[in-house]
């Protein structure tokens, strides 16, 4: 019995944001979460990947904006060593769904192993998120609306947080 050649794992994830609250998967066996989106097939960009995923996993059309942040991880997974490339992309919905300004739409999963949550930014820190670092990605104090806000022709749409000049 061979064993798979190693490989870098490029994976493209989504940061879409409601409000104060981010989207995150959360794995039905394991409890932990994850941004959504997922492995990068040969020919597509990382930016139609995330799309492509959030199609597949939520039946959620999107927007895809500036690559945020690239992260790369070396880590065993069980028996398993893994190289991950992770580069995390600012969404938005196509058709932002009309709940009262307050209540993020109901995402439903298309996928048994998963479902999805809408998490305050707030609550980031106490969550086990995968990997560890994307805590910090996600700003837990607000710092990827701050980073997004820096220039408001790279955010996607027309609720731009406003440039604060120091």
């Amino acid at each position: 019995m061979g064993s798979k050649t190693p490989h870098i794992e490029v994976i493209a994830r989504g940061a879409l944001f409601h409000g104060e609250h981010v989207l995150l998967c959360r794995a039905l066996r394991g409890g932990y979460f994850y941004l959504p989106g997922g492995h990068v097939e040969f020919g597509e960009t990382a930016a139609q990947a995330v799309a492509r995923e959030l199609i597949e996993e939520a039946a959620l059309p999107v927007a895809v904006g500036r690559c945020l942040h690239v992260h790369e991880q070396i880590f065993r997974q069980g028996e398993r060593q893994r190289h991950e490339l992770n580069l995390l992309f600012h969404v938005e919905l196509v058709q932002p769904a009309p709940p009262p300004p307050s209540l993020p739409p109901t995402i439903r999963s298309q996928e048994s192993h998963l479902a999805f949550e809408w998490v305050a930014l707030s609550s980031i820190a106490k969550l086990d998120l995968r990997p560890s670092q994307a805590a910090g990605w996600l700003g837990a104090f607000g710092s990827v609306r701050d980073l997004l806000a820096t220039t408001g022709a790279d955010w996607i749409g027309a609720d731009a947080p406003q440039r604060r000049d120091t």
